[in-house]
């Protein structure tokens, strides 16, 4: 014998909303660098030979490092 379960329609917004709040959540992180990786792109922070200096760090935009 075979049993289909009875799906009602509030059984399935409710793991629609589950599952988008779920999602929501996972891609939030993503969503963020993507948008502040734009960002950066369009305001253009550094320029050709630009020299970053923090305490005994220094580092060269030009090279291949992320700007975030």
């Amino acid at each position: 014998m075979i049993v289909i379960p009875s799906l009602r329609a509030s059984d399935l917004v409710q793991l629609l909303g589950i599952s988008g709040v779920a999602i929501g959540f996972a891609f939030r992180d993503i969503l963020q660098d993507f948008l502040a990786g734009i960002l950066i792109l369009l305001t253009e922070p550094f320029q050709i030979d630009d020299q970053i200096v923090f305490k005994s760090l220094e580092l060269n935009p030009n090279a291949a490092i992320r700007a975030t």
